[in-house]
């Protein structure tokens, strides 16, 4: 299977050969240079971005064009022998969109005049069809953040769930498709938990929360979200897209160190008695022996070269001495942090560089490597007396990434990606005196817990998981600019798979445990082609495109997915045809109108495609009570998608922004259960599962710069469905359930979502005093404000002639208020800074799961049960976080 692998990878580098053809990385800038006593348009004028290689010159009609802009802020300078030279700065280029300019110059009677503009930034782009947001480095840098993943619950259409997962627009856990230089990031088996019963573990759900993406937030020079619809070149995605573009190699030397602590305040729940008295269970009930709660050690104990608790990140870039045209970027993050609950610790490995080298001013290349490791455990409160026997998590990713970026002419270019990527995903019991994970054969042991049937008194965690995947892929894109109008652009990719599964479940049968082994080595293939054109007049704006996406699993499914003895086929592979179409409409100056519609497909994971597949074999599936199968012969899933909105700006200063959208998701991936001839009890995988989503998004934004940048979200949504998980029906058939057949609100369906963010910034000002200079002068302030209704719950009674609908119930609103305060001195040429940050700053109780009897947390109602003791029913991790002080410092060159 190995060298399949590897000949699929030759014939795909020779395919490359003879294919030139990404997601958008870049953007450009278009404009008009006319005389400005006359009027009448300068033909052969030059326009330069100063400090890079990309220019144009005017063409007959004074009009010019700039392609393959990379996002960032730029000094523009226009030149013509007999003129005026005009520097206009800080003109803002972003991904995919246009950015357009107007000059007017003025006859020179002296050689080498200069006149020096300062770009207005447009509030509203005309040319951007769909909801999208732009968020800058900087932005993520001074908000009061972890990391770029924490903006994007700040955006409109984005919600976190309890466990922590992402939801764009009512899509399910993994909708949401994240790009770096245009290469996908995403784990094809997305941590593996999905098809085990056990995702009902809160500790497990938030595990697979877990994106995996680690980057320092000083390698990122522009994050766009897209919640909306989207263009044809991003595929097999069905919610939204995350595209981060990296930062380009400066041409001087520059850098950025900072340092921020652990919490220095002490947690409420990492000490003895934390909410309740604790319970310190008995181990045996002759001896009388119990166990104490007593607060972990640093890291629990875990070894680190670098033993401190806190993090440190930073950057460093510019020109490799003696190499002409070769720089570079480096950024790297070394973290170790401590969990706020009774115990758990994350600890952060990562590192990102790129090389650029320029073989002349219209040939570029690059290469980056990214490396991340991740050694984690979440607080799972039933190990709240023995967390070394709990399960952890060791996460290792690497990718390589090498670009050819080719201008063949002033209005055609090329970009060509070959990335390969490599991903381990474990998971087990921790062997602490040998510094190792433990052998799932001979020492793990049956986890029992006490009398009560609440906490783990001896035992360990009843999993061991091993994933791993590889991905070679080749993409690409042609953008070809015809005329002033249209841009078009088209290009394919190729991904070759190399997914392993290995897992351990119960495997202590001398003590009645399952004993399941589960294993599986696919190589799917997935290909993909796109065709788009962006039309561009005064008056309107169209992004018009066709997708086509190609599938082949690569594996045998059951002929009858209800019938085990109906044997083997071969699955085929799915082709998906993905139409795509967005307009703009400026209605003035100040108003825009824009709407989108699109056919969006997702193949499921991978992980819940090929899990189980042992039980096909009707013998094997007989020994079994009850088991889910995976199903190679699913299909794509799909989402119709349409929005409209406007864009209005208010004044010079502000804009608002208001999207109503609707979302239609059929054939999403469920679970239906068989039982056949009383000894195949069984669910498997299949498309299923439906929904509906509808709401409204309202952004506003702010500026007086330098002082305020306001950003307000809000959204409305109702997203409803007959499954909120894939495994659902598989869980109410396992527990003898009735199975939904209609629509209710999704665990996910948040009805409403506020944020704000505020950055107040004091600059230096010319001719302020010493203590001013030294006191105020640089100073930033900025907090996130956050309020969102809480989700659904299903209540329970004693009533069994009581019909009760699927979480029909509602938790409590959640609100915090997150506070960053920095000041910056400067010295020697370099910035010396030093900040602090507090996180729930009003120190509020967020309630993030509720006791089904009463709809309170930490209160059931039914004391005299079992497994509702005080201790165990106030499990912590059903808050969010308290109030938790960091403090640090940064230097800046």
């Amino acid at each position: 299977m190995r060298h399949t692998f590897l000949k699929t990878t030759l014939v795909f580098i020779l395919g490359v050969l003879v294919t030139c053809l990404l997601a958008g990385t870049t953007g450009k800038i278009v404009g008009t240079v006319v005389d400005k006593q006359t009027g009448e348009p300068l033909v052969g004028v030059n326009i330069r971005l100063l400090n890079t290689h990309l220019g144009a010159s005017t063409d007959l009609d004074g009009q010019f064009l700039i392609l393959n802009v990379p996002p960032g802020v730029y000094d523009v300078e226009v030149s013509m022998l007999g003129y005026k030279t005009i520097v206009q700065k800080d003109v803002k280029v972003s991904i995919d969109l246009t950015t357009r300019l107007t000059f007017q110059l003025e006859e020179a009677p002296i050689e080498g005049e200069e006149v020096v503009v300062v770009a207005e930034r447009p509030l509203i782009r005309k040319d951007i069809t769909s909801r999208q947001s732009y968020i800058g480095s900087k932005e993520i840098i001074d908000l009061p953040v972890s990391d770029f993943k924490a903006v994007l619950s700040l955006q409109a259409g984005i919600i976190k769930d309890a466990a922590g997962r992402l939801h764009i627009r009512g899509g399910r856990q993994g909708e949401i498709a994240f790009l770096i230089d245009g290469v996908y990031m995403d784990d094809p088996l997305q941590g593996g938990f999905g098809s085990e019963l056990q995702e009902s573990n809160q500790a497990r759900q938030a595990m697979s929360a877990n994106l995996g993406i680690l980057i320092s937030d000083d390698a990122i020079d522009e994050m766009v979200v897209i919640s909306g619809t989207f263009n044809a070149e991003y595929g097999n995605v069905m919610s939204g897209v995350v595209n981060i573009v990296t930062r380009e190699p400066s041409p001087t030397y520059t850098g950025r160190l900072e340092f921020t602590s652990d919490y220095v305040n002490r947690s409420p729940y990492r000490r003895p008695n934390a909410l309740v008295e604790d319970k310190n269970p008995i181990v045996d009930a002759l001896s009388g022996k119990r166990l104490f709660y007593s607060p972990p050690e640093n890291l629990q104990g875990f070894p680190t070269r670098l033993p401190f608790a806190g993090q440190f990140q930073g950057s460093f870039s510019g020109p490799v001495p003696g190499v002409p045209h070769l720089s570079f970027f480096f950024s790297g993050k070394y973290a170790n942090l401590n969990s706020h609950l009774p115990h758990g610790f994350d600890l952060q490995r990562s590192y990102f560089t790129k090389l650029t080298y320029y073989l002349s001013p219209t040939f570029k290349i690059n290469f980056t490597e990214n490396f991340s490791r991740r050694i984690f455990q979440i607080y799972d409160h039933a190990w709240k007396y023995l967390p070394q026997n709990q399960g952890l998590n060791w996460l290792t990713q690497r990718r390589h990434i090498f670009t050819i970026t080719h201008t063949i002419s002033p209005r055609a270019f090329y970009i060509l990606n070959v990335g390969l990527s490599d991903q381990r995903s474990e998971f087990g019991v921790w062997n602490w005196k040998e510094n190792r994970f433990a052998d799932p054969e001979t020492e793990y042991e049956k986890g029992e817990r006490d009398n009560e049937l609440e906490f783990y008194v001896r035992g360990t965690d009843d999993l061991y998981l091993l994933s791993t995947s590889r991905v070679f892929s080749i993409k690409g894109d042609l953008n070809y600019q015809a005329g002033m109008h249209h841009e078009f652009k088209t290009g394919f990719e190729i991904k070759a798979h190399d997914l392993s599964t290995y897992k351990r479940i119960e495997p202590w049968p001398e003590q009645g445990g399952a004993n399941r082994t589960i294993a599986f080595d696919k190589q799917p293939l997935e290909a993909a082609f796109y065709i788009q054109d962006k039309i561009e007049y005064d008056y309107i704006i169209i992004n018009a495109g066709l997708r086509l996406d190609y599938v082949d699993v690569r594996a045998e499914r059951w002929r009858e997915i209800d019938n085990p003895l109906s044997g083997l086929v071969k699955a085929s592979p799915r082709y998906q045809l993905s139409p795509r179409l967005g307009m703009a409409l400026p209605i003035s100056e100040n108003t825009v109108f824009h709407f989108s519609y699109g056919h969006f497909f997702q193949f499921p994971s991978y992980a819940d495609v090929y899990t189980n597949l042992v039980y096909q074999n009707p013998e094997i599936m007989s020994r079994e009570a009850f088991v889910i199968v995976g199903n190679p012969g699913v299909e794509p899933q799909k989402t119709v998608a349409y929005e409209a909105g406007l864009k209005f700006q208010l004044g010079n200063s502000s804009a608002l922004d208001v999207t109503a959208y609707f979302k239609d998701l059929t054939n999403l991936l469920g679970t239906r259960f068989y039982r056949r001839q009383l000894i195949y009890r069984y669910s498997v995988f299949t498309n299923i599962d439906y929904g509906s989503v509808k709401g409204i998004d309202f952004s506003w934004r702010y500026f007086y710069a330098p002082y305020l940048q306001l950003n307000v979200n809000y959204t409305y949504s109702v997203a409803t469905g007959n499954s909120s998980f894939p495994t659902d029906q598989a869980y109410n058939a396992y527990f003898q359930l009735e199975e939904a057949h209609q629509e209710y609100p999704l665990d996910f369906d948040q009805r409403h979502n506020i944020s704000a963010s505020i950055i107040l910034t004091y600059p230096r000002r010319e001719g302020a005093s010493m203590w001013e200079r030294w006191l105020l002068s640089n100073t930033n302030l900025s907090v996130i404000i956050q309020y969102a209704s809480g989700f659904p719950y299903t209540p329970v009674t004693d009533d069994p002639t009581l019909f009760i609908k699927p979480n029909s119930a509602r938790m409590p609103w959640t609100g915090t208020v997150d506070l960053r305060l920095e000041k910056r001195w400067n010295f020697m040429g370099s910035q010396w800074g030093v900040f602090t940050e507090i996180t729930n700053l009003f120190d509020r109780l967020n309630v993030l799961r509720v006791q089904p009897y009463t709809g309170r947390i930490w209160d059931t109602g039914k004391l005299d049960l079992l497994a509702t003791g005080t201790d165990y029913v106030h499990d912590p991790s059903d808050a969010g976080p308290p109030r938790l002080i960091r403090l640090g410092a940064v230097v800046q060159f």
